[in-house]
């Protein structure tokens, strides 16, 4: 599969492959199906409905946990078949230009470690402790201070590669901070010779507005995280 043809949807995908964590369990000219085993997530991509049904029947003793899927009609199947909820609609960009957005030092930016865990449970709804632990130790987040070294939020990548989990508190806000916590990790992920990539919840419209401010580029469907059990819901 040319993973280049539709880049903005398939960009997850290579960048799985590309870091050397993805398994590919099936490809073909239309579709590609593999395990990352660094995000514990099924990633699943095909123009072709029925065959994309009969790679997940013929993997079916994998029992699938946790995926994300790019159809509609697809979705409803794992949720009849195998019983993973429908999660949160997201939307999916990509950064195309060849440099990263300047920095304008106003944040010292550091990796966070496990003294930063509570800190960063209580500031961002989505977290997960098992999820945060391991991104933590993967070197995957990492935490912002402002000039007087107040901890103002935090951000970096979901252990399957995505940019997210940028956030700034409420006192700190309107200050440029989610900018710029945004610009450090696309400059670090560019430098690591991989395409920065962000998925956005539908419903989230400032953080649309943000990454299209700062030149994303979407790609015109939406994915669907999908999970085996409530608490996973938060993974994504």
């Amino acid at each position: 599969m040319d993973l280049r043809k539709n880049y903005l949807r398939d960009v997850p995908l290579e960048h799985c492959i590309k870091r050397g964590t993805a398994v590919v369990l099936e490809e073909s000219d239309t579709g590609l199906f593999l395990w990352d085993n660094l995000g514990w997530v099924y990633m699943l991509v095909n123009d072709n409905y029925d065959e994309a049904v009969s790679w997940l029947k013929k993997h079916e003793e994998r029992e699938y946990d946790l995926m994300t899927i790019y159809r509609d009609d697809l979705a409803r199947f794992i949720n009849e078949r195998y019983g993973l909820n429908i999660g949160m609609e997201c939307y999916q960009g990509a950064w195309l230009h060849d440099k990263a957005p300047a920095m304008k030092g106003l944040l010292d930016i550091k990796h966070a470690d496990m003294n930063d865990l509570s800190f960063i449970l209580e500031n961002y709804a989505h977290g997960h402790e098992e999820w945060m632990r391991e991104v933590i130790k993967e070197k995957l987040l990492y935490i912002a201070c402002d000039e007087s070294g107040n901890r103002v939020g935090f951000g970096g990548q979901h252990l399957e590669g995505s940019i997210g989990m940028i956030q700034i508190l409420p006192e700190f806000r309107n200050k440029g901070y989610a900018a710029e916590m945004e610009s450090f990790m696309i400059d670090k992920i560019m430098k690591e010779g991989f395409t920065p990539y962000g998925q956005v919840f539908s419903d989230n419209e400032a953080s649309m507005a943000l990454q299209r401010k700062m030149g994303f580029e979407f790609w015109e469907g939406t994915l669907c995280w999908m999970y085996k059990h409530e608490d996973e819901s938060d993974y994504s």
